[in-house]
């Protein structure tokens, strides 16, 4: 398998060239994005911290 291939195609390494950005912006459009490795895992975060909050607060 011809890994340099990979490297160099466009778009392909984009999410791991920013990982210093800061992770706590729910607002933001990674949620949009469902080719993101994190898409689903964030999306069932919040599902599970709503969940985790109506019973606190029930």
């Amino acid at each position: 398998m011809d890994t340099s291939s990979l490297d160099q195609s466009e778009g392909s390494s984009s999410n791991q060239d920013v990982p210093d950005e800061p992770p706590i912006e729910i607002g933001s459009d990674i949620f949009d994005d469902q080719n993101s490795p994190t898409y689903y895992f964030e999306k069932a975060f919040q599902v599970n911290v709503a969940k985790m909050l109506s019973k606190i607060f029930s």
